[in-house]
């Protein structure tokens, strides 16, 4: 590498082989490592980010969490570790949900990869249903293969949309009775903050992920369909109980800003300038 710079900046896990300049690499996450079959190459990538971490001088993760997961999986990088949470820029409007739909639903949203557990959510409005309590469930976004059988057997139950504009995806939000995060692995985790953007009751698998990233404000639940189907029934009971978790995630929002992620890292980059 050539060039008149002081640091070089590696925003997606990779630095560059050539790279002899002081350098700072961007952890998102630890899916190369925690769930390898969910994208191609991943022992070309894994030895890259194993390479790219030890080689730099500084490593900012997006979380609390996946710092603590870096250090688990490369105990020697610790002392140069660092976190720069994340921001959020909220919707225009936000926190004001929408009257309820006529028809009412959950939502889902992302790209549904196999650690996502769209079965779950499945499962939730199949048991829904088996007391009687009819609620569909909206996905945006794509979904994996291995879920097919899941959507083709539950097509009256479950409504697959594609990808949407953000838009679109707010004012589903915003119709919704809750939206359901289920997922195992995040090494952020956006769409808790969506919804609560959004005026959304969040529902989410009880991972540290999501104890960090919804700060309380979201319902964290085991993984069973039977709690996820009691919970939905018991917020659908209760506006009082809807109406708290708003307020709380409207707080839980204002953790959450660029201008300090900028801060944390201007930070590092100084400090490696001297």
């Amino acid at each position: 590498m050539a060039g008149d710079f002081d640091v070089y900046w590696g925003t997606n896990h990779f630095l560059p082989a050539s790279c002899r300049q002081p350098s700072v690499v961007t952890v998102h996450d630890l899916l190369l490592l925690k769930y390898p079959n969910e994208q191609p190459h991943t022992g070309l990538l894994a030895w890259r980010l194993a390479s790219s971490v030890k080689r730099a001088d500084r490593i900012l993760a997006d979380s609390r969490t996946t710092a603590d997961d870096l250090i688990a999986a490369f105990p020697e990088v610790r002392h140069k570790v660092g976190v720069a949470t994340l921001g959020f820029e909220s919707f225009d409007g936000s926190a004001a949900a929408a009257e309820p739909a006529d028809e009412p639903y959950v939502v889902m949203l992302g790209a549904h990869r196999p650690r996502k557990n769209l079965a779950l959510a499945a499962g939730v409005v199949q048991k829904l249903a088996e007391k009687g309590v009819r609620l569909r469930l909206i996905l945006t976004g794509d979904a994996h293969p291995c879920f097919s059988d899941v959507l083709r057997t539950n097509s009256q139950l479950i409504h697959a949309t594609g990808v949407l504009p953000k838009r679109q995806v707010l004012d589903l939000l915003r119709g919704a009775r809750a939206m359901l995060f289920p997922s195992r692995y995040e090494g952020f985790g956006f769409p808790v903050l969506e919804g609560m953007a959004a005026g959304c009751p969040v529902l989410a698998l009880d991972t540290p992920i999501n104890r960090e990233i919804a700060g309380g404000a979201a319902w964290l639940l085991p993984e069973g369909v039977e709690v996820w189907a009691e919970a939905i029934q018991r917020l659908l009971r209760s506006e009082s109980l809807r109406h708290e978790m708003l307020e709380k995630g409207v707080e839980n929002l204002k953790r959450f800003s660029w201008d300090r992620t900028a801060e944390a890292y201007a930070d590092t980059f100084a400090r490696l300038c001297g």
